[in-house]
């Protein structure tokens, strides 16, 4: 059975039977859904002895659990770009990804992002239990980046062509063609993008709270993180104001306090409803985190609430991602649709790209000098053992890519607690993205100033604090940058028409932002974990070989 879409986005069910879980079957179960991971991944298979042991051990605990008077269900499919095998089997609802070696919070977390099986369970049919196991995909090295280049060549030598027609007709292939399709696909992504903030932050809000087992470790971890947060958003903003000054009104110490007043009653709704129907983005983000608090308050009192907004927040960011492969296309079209409009402010991007350069260099510095100061280990002892892991992050993109890497790297060489790493890295990989949040208020910042759009002292707080918001509601999915910029761009009044720069400046830069966050999120461990005494300091300040 195939349903063909595209190159990269189809369905494929190559694998579909049904059998009575014997010690015979399981072992060609395994073989055979081994097999054909292989043959559906190619080259960009990962390790074949780490999937068929997995496969095995929950076949064999489904066994266990469920008995073998019932069947067992095996599916295999290339969903949209990813290799997905389910298992089911009818039975009580008893989840056999429990006793894994990862504790509760993280694996919810692990489950999330595909790194471990996902269980479900359907009280229909006489209630049906559901693993689902995501087979490991090597990155493709650089696949955004050249498909975003080619895009933009492609783009460049079009307009050339455009302009060498009679005006006539370039006017009318811009005014008919190109413009309609790239507004087009701007309001594709701008609609998608309201929803996609409103329950990632409302299931990020819930998910956090659902850590308090953690208790003090978590609040440290966390505390650590929003202080990292506050300082990006302090650089960024600071180094905006230089760069690009001030314009509109605001210089006035009333007319300040006015601005300030009016900022907060703007994000408070008259209509919840209506703050969604026209596409408030700061309304509907103050909704999600009220929203989020209170389903917090109420805990298990409303899990089928939580349940559903988990669902939701998993098939709109599906759809996300399935947009976001066709970002070249948004690329080429608003590229053309630019040259077009011969925008000489465009040259002046190149700011932006120093002060994102400085703002990283500073929040580095920062991380470094707080560690040193909390580690008292010396600097050189720290970058010779987090080096594999950077190199991981940066030839991948990934921070997902380097988890194994990352956390041998934090419980072997730093030393940290078990328990910490296993809580503190998929969390980190989720919302933590203070790098990100200075690249999207820059870009914000600088787009605004390309497009002519008036920033006023106002502003400033609100590009620092939807920046912060987004990114860490931004899932670790590529292009997931460009997915949340619409949400800061509609706040500010920034035209649709510098939109493709963004898209360019979050590709390329973007490339560098796992590596960078991924850095500071081992230093941020690194100096939460000291803190509470979960250090081994031994083989933390063991130099490496």
């Amino acid at each position: 059975m195939y349903l063909w879409l595209s190159k990269e986005v189809a369905i494929m069910i190559f694998m579909n039977e049904e059998e009575f879980l014997t010690n015979e079957t399981i072992e060609r179960l395994t073989e055979n859904m081994t097999e054909k991971y292989l043959e559906a991944a190619g080259k960009r298979a990962g390790n074949r002895v780490s999937f068929s042991l997995t496969v095995q051990e929950i076949l064999l605990r489904f066994r266990d659990l469920y008995g073998t008077e019932t069947p067992c269900k095996v599916i295999g499919q290339k969903n949209f770009g990813k290799i997905v095998f389910t298992i089911r089997q009818k039975g009580p609802q008893l989840d056999p990804t429990d006793g894994d070696k990862y504790t509760e919070y993280s694996y919810d977390i692990l489950a999330g992002i595909g790194v471990m099986p996902k269980y479900s369970y359907n009280f229909k049919n006489g209630g049906v239990n559901t693993v689902t196991i995501l087979g490991e995909l090597k990155p493709k090295k650089n696949a955004m980046l050249k498909n975003m280049l080619a895009a933009i060549i492609c783009a460049v030598l079009f307009s050339i062509g455009l302009r060498a027609l009679p005006a006539s007709v370039s006017s009318l292939m811009a005014e008919s063609f190109i413009s309609p399709f790239f507004t087009k696909m701007i309001t594709i992504l701008s609609e998608l993008a309201t929803p996609f903030v409103f329950l990632a932050v409302v299931t990020g809000i819930t998910g956090i709270g659902s850590q308090a087992t953690v208790g003090k470790i978590g609040k440290k971890l966390l505390t650590g993180m929003m202080i990292t947060y506050l300082f990006a958003g302090i650089v960024f903003s600071i180094l905006a104001v230089v760069a690009y000054p001030l314009s509109g009104r605001g210089g006035e110490s009333g007319s300040f306090l006015a601005q300030i007043v009016q900022l907060v009653l703007d994000i408070i709704p008259d209509n919840m409803l209506q703050a969604f129907a026209v596409d408030n983005d700061l309304q509907v983000i103050t909704i999600a985190v009220f929203t989020g608090v209170v389903m917090l308050a109420l805990g298990e009192r409303v899990k089928a609430v939580n349940n559903f907004c988990m669902e939701c927040a998993e098939i709109i960011t599906r759809m996300m991602g399935i947009v976001c492969r066709f970002l070249p296309l948004v690329v080429f079209f608003g590229v053309v649709n630019l040259l077009l409009s011969d925008l000489s402010e465009v040259v002046n991007i190149y700011k932006m790209i120093i002060l994102f350069v400085i703002s990283a260099m500073l929040l580095i510095g920062f991380m470094l000098v707080r560690t040193r100061i909390c580690t008292k280990v010396p600097l050189k002892i720290l970058l010779k053992k987090q080096l594999a892991t950077l190199m991981i992050n940066l030839t991948t993109s990934s921070q997902v890519s380097a988890l194994p890497e990352n956390m041998k790297c934090c419980k072997e060489k730093f030393g940290i607690d078990e328990k910490m790493v296993d809580f503190g890295l998929p969390l980190g990989i989720v919302i933590y993205m203070p790098c990100g949040a200075a690249f999207l208020g820059l870009a914000t910042w600088s787009l605004a100033n390309i497009s002519g759009t008036p920033i006023a002292i106002a502003e400033v707080i609100k590009i620092c604090l939807i920046s912060i918001i987004v990114a860490i509601a931004a899932p670790p999915i590529p292009g997931s940058a460009c997915a949340v910029m619409p949400i800061i761009f509609s706040s500010c009044g920034i035209p649709d028409a510098v939109f493709p720069l963004a898209i360019i400046m979050a590709t390329f830069i973007g490339y560098l932002l796992p590596a960078i966050n991924g850095y500071c999120l081992q230093l941020e461990l690194l100096m939460s974990a000291k803190k509470l005494g979960l250090v081994n300091m031994e083989k933390l300040t063991r130099q490496e070989e």
